[in-house]
């Protein structure tokens, strides 16, 4: 394992340590009323949008195979090296963002 492979694996752990922070502190908040219905409300931004950050960075970071660097063609445009992943990353998050979008259903809270 290369000094990338664990700084990835660092990056990881801790953004996944930020995002239980974020859930603990909400959690220790449940009973205050304009905290409870800001998370309702909001739910997708607040818990969904930090767990597909973080997801996605897991697809483009550790889950590469090789060690070569990461070439990206589609709609005319190239990008390797460091700008395919970022691109990678964008499409990821854009996906499973998306995809929190489409299937949340929105129903008024009584």
């Amino acid at each position: 394992m290369d000094w990338r492979q664990k700084l990835n694996i660092g990056i990881a752990v801790l953004l996944i340590a930020n995002v239980g922070i974020l859930v603990f502190a909400l959690w220790r908040n449940r009973f205050d009323p304009v905290v409870t219905d800001l998370v309702l409300r909001n739910f997708p931004t607040i818990i969904g949008l930090p767990f597909a950050f973080i997801a996605s960075f897991i697809v483009v970071a550790l889950f590469r195979q090789s060690d070569a660097p990461m070439a990206f063609k589609g709609l005319g445009l190239e990008f390797q090296g460091a700008s395919g992943e970022v691109i990678l990353w964008l499409l990821c998050f854009v996906a499973i963002a998306s995809m929190i979008k489409w299937f949340w259903v929105t129903q008024p809270l009584s």
